[in-house]
C-alpha cells in the first residue's frame, strides 16, 4: 500500500546543504575540517543578552506562551530601532511580529498572500529556502539572472519584463544570500518605481542587514513613497547577535498582512520563545556597539580567503559587500556538486554547491566565512586551489 504525499511538498527539492552537512559530521568524527558550509558566526552574543536570558530563567512568565505577536514592550523598543535605522515607521501594535528567526517570517509572509499558480519573482542565485516555500505552496518562480559581471546586481528593466498578471510578489535579500551582494540605494528606488503602482507585494528578507562592509545600512524598500503598504521586512538576529540556536526575528508590514501573518504563527508555532524575546528586550540598546567590535572582524575574515582565492586563477568571483559569503564560479563545465564532493573528500573543506539556489546558481559554490578565523581562512583558499588542480 503507498500512501499519499502531498504533491507540491515532492516536487521541492531538499536543500544541497543536508547532504553536505550529514558528510561533513561523518568525517569530521575522524579528522579535521574546514567548515565554510553553513549561515553562521562563531562570536557569542552580547553579556546583555546573557544576562538577561540568566536573569529571567526563574521567572514564571518565561515557562508560558507569549502573545501570538510576542511581547508588546519588545515589539515597541523594535520598532524604535527599526524606524531610526531604516525609516520603516512601523507601528508595534499592529505592523510587526515577533518570530522564531527570519525563514519563520517569509513563510508567514508567502502563506499570507501566496495561491497556487501565483508567479514569484527572485533574482538568481536565489536563497533556497524562499524558492522552496514558493515550490510548497503551488507558486511559480521567475528567475531573474543575476551575473558575475555585474556583482549579481540584475537590470531592474529585467524584472520589469517579467512581470504579468499573474505576478503576485518580488523578493530579494539585501545584502545577499548566497552571493554578498548589496543591492544599491539606487537600484532599491529603481525597482520601487517599477513596483509602485502595481498590484504586487515586495518581500525584502533584511536578514544581513548590519553585515555591510561598503555602502552602509542598505535602504528598505518599506521606506520609500508609496511602498510601505505593500512591502513585508523580515529580518533575523541569527547573526548580527550570534544567537542562530536561540531562534528569533520579525515581520514588519501592513495591518492587513500582519492581521493574517498572525494566524500562520499561531497554527504553526504560536510564539517565539520568551526566553529569546528576554535576551533581544535587553540587547537592542547595545546592537550598535556589538556591531562596532565583530564587523571588522568578519571584513578581515572576508579579505583573508579573498586575498587567498585570487591566486586560484580558474574559479571567478567577487568581492561581497555585504554578508557572510563568497560566492564562487567554477569553470563552465565542471558540477558544483561533484567539484564540492570532492573538495570535502580530498581536502576537508566543506562549501555549499550552488545547486539549489536556482538558475544563476550552476556552476557556483557559497563559502561562509562567519565563523573561520583568518589563518583557517587562508589554508582553505589554498586548499581549494589545489583541489582546482587535481580535479582537471
Amino acid at each position: 500500500m503507498t500512501m499519499y504525499l502531498a504533491s507540491n511538498l515532492r516536487a521541492t527539492s531538499a536543500p544541497a546543504l543536508t547532504e553536505l552537512m550529514a558528510r561533513v559530521r561523518e568525517i569530521s568524527s575522524k579528522s579535521r575540517i574546514i567548515n565554510l558550509a553553513q549561515a553562521v558566526v562563531d562570536f557569542p552574543p552580547p553579556e546583555p543578552f546573557i544576562e538577561a536570558v540568566i536573569e529571567s530563567i526563574r521567572g514564571d512568565h518565561i515557562h508560558r506562551y507569549s502573545p501570538d505577536p510576542g511581547w508588546l514592550h519588545l515589539r515597541q523598543t523594535l520598532a524604535d530601532y527599526l524606524n531610526r535605522s531604516f525609516g520603516l515607521n512601523v507601528h508595534p501594535e499592529n505592523e510587526l511580529i515577533i518570530t522564531p528567526g527570519a525563514n519563520q517570517a517569509c513563510f508567514e509572509a508567502f502563506m499570507s498572500i501566496l495561491e497556487p499558480g501565483d508567479e514569484v519573482i527572485i533574482p538568481a542565485p536565489w536563497y533556497f529556502n524562499h524558492a522552496m516555500t514558493v515550490t510548497m505552496l503551488g507558486g511559480i518562480l521567475k528567475a531573474v539572472p543575476a551575473h558575475s559581471r555585474d556583482d549579481y546586481i540584475p537590470d531592474p528593466e529585467r524584472i520589469k519584463d517579467l512581470i504579468t498578471e499573474k505576478t503576485r510578489a518580488f523578493v530579494f535579500v539585501n545584502p545577499n544570500n548566497p552571493t554578498g551582494s548589496r543591492y544599491s540605494d539606487e537600484w532599491v528606488r529603481e525597482v520601487g518605481d517599477i513596483l509602485a503602482d502595481r498590484e504586487i507585494w515586495v518581500i525584502s528578507d533584511q536578514t544581513y542587514q548590519e553585515i555591510v562592509f561598503q555602502g552602509g545600512r542598505p535602504l528598505s524598500m518599506a521606506s520609500l513613497p508609496g511602498m510601505h503598504e505593500k512591502t513585508v521586512t523580515v529580518g533575523s538576529f541569527s547573526k548580527s547577535l550570534g544567537i542562530a540556536g536561540w531562534r528569533i526575528g520579525f515581520l514588519a508590514g501592513p495591518d492587513m498582512l500582519v492581521e493574517q501573518a498572525i494566524k500562520v504563527q499561531d497554527c504553526s508555532i504560536i510564539s517565539a520563545p520568551n526566553i529569546t524575546q528576554s535576551g533581544l528586550m535587553a540587547t537592542l540598546p547595545h546592537l550598535e556597539s556589538f556591531r562596532e567590535k565583530y564587523l571588522p572582524v568578519l571584513k578581515r575574515r572576508r579579505d583573508a580567503f579573498c586575498e587567498g582565492i585570487q591566486a586560484c586563477r580558474e574559479i571567478r568571483y567577487t568581492e561581497p559587500q555585504g554578508s557572510i559569503f563568497v560566492f564562487l564560479r567554477l569553470p563552465d563545465s565542471w558540477d558544483e556538486m561533484d567539484f564540492a564532493r570532492h573538495l570535502l573528500e580530498k581536502a576537508g573543506v566543506a562549501l555549499v554547491p550552488a545547486t539549489g539556489f536556482g538558475p544563476g546558481g550552476k556552476g557556483g559554490l557559497r563559502v561562509s566565512f562567519g565563523a573561520t578565523l583568518e589563518k583557517d581562512l587562508v589554508v582553505a583558499a589554498e586548499k581549494i586551489g589545489e583541489c582546482v588542480k587535481s580535479y582537471k
